[in-house]
This record gives structure tokens, sequence and C-alpha cells, in this order.
């Protein structure tokens, strides 16, 4: 028993001494503290990138956009009309802008005309937008749309409405 007794004592001598030499700190740890970011440090500065606009774009190429452009939301609004209420409100305003930016870059008679077509659409999509799409209300309101795409597209395509488009300045 004594021999048990001394190796204990051996033991515990060790690690007093291996404890003392090593020091507490790893034991019992420091508190966490936050270091302070460095004031000399400047804010990113973001990179702009230019580029010249050297190529001008003239009428001719923005009718045939914007009629490009009425042409799918108007065909859009035709194929899927009463299947979503938000996606037809999105159609019909889509169609109305696209025909606006067309009227301005038209001559003053011709734009007229185009003008009665965009009050025609405008009562329809005003119809859209109220609760009258049920039923027979659906179907007069698609009838409606197809009879003014197809009017549009007769006298407003490109090659029609050629002549109509105001000169570049």
């Amino acid at each position: 028993m004594d021999m048990i007794y001394g190796r204990k004592r051996v033991v515990v001598l060790f690690l007093t001494i291996m404890l003392i030499i090593s020091g507490c700190g790893p034991v019992f740890g420091k508190k966490f503290i936050r270091k302070k970011k460095a004031k000399d440090e400047a804010p990113p500065q973001p990179i702009f990138q230019t580029r010249d606009y050297d190529e001008v774009r003239s009428n001719e190429w923005w009718y045939r956009l914007h009629y490009s452009y009425w042409w799918t939301w108007h065909k859009e609004l035709v194929e899927h009309l009463g299947e979503n209420p938000k996606r037809d409100a999105l159609s019909s305003k889509g169609l109305l802008e696209e025909l606006g930016k067309m009227k301005e870059r038209l001559k003053d008679d011709k734009a007229a005309s185009l003008g009665a077509h965009i009050d025609a659409l405008k009562a329809v999509t005003d119809y859209i937008a109220g609760d009258g799409l049920e039923g027979s209300g659906l179907e007069r309101a698609r009838r409606k749309l197809e009879k003014e795409m197809r009017a549009i597209r007769k006298e407003f395509d490109y090659p029609s409405a050629e002549r109509w488009i105001k000169e570049d300045i």
C-alpha cells in the first residue's frame, strides 16, 4: 500500500510541476476582445466602364423595335386572355405603351389613325381590367383584340408604314 501511495505522490507532484511550468493561460483562456478596424483603410471605389455611343439609331429602327414589342404583347394577351388577371394587365399596359411609342415615330396624319386604334384598345383593356371577363365577355374581348390586331398589322407593319415614319433629325 505504501508503494501505491508513493506512486500517487509522484504522479501528483509531476502534474503540479507541469502545471507550474506551462502556466494557467491555456486552461482558463483569455476573454475574446474584437480588434478595432484600422482607420486608414479607404472604402472601395466603384469601377465605371464607359462606352462611346457613336451609333445613333434611326426612327425606322426604333419603329421596327416598338412594332415587334407591340406584336409580342398583343399576341400574348390574345393567347392567354382570362388565365391570369395580373398577366392580362401587364400585357395590356405593354401593348398600349409600345403603340404610343410607335405613334411618336409616325407623321401626324398617320399618328392620328393609330390613335384611333389605341383608343379602341384602351376601351378593351379597361373592360378586361374590370370584372367583365366571364363567358361571353371573355370571347367578346378576345374578338375585339384580334380585330384590332389584324387592322394594326395590315396598316402599320413596317413595309406599309415606312413612308409615314418621321425623318431623322
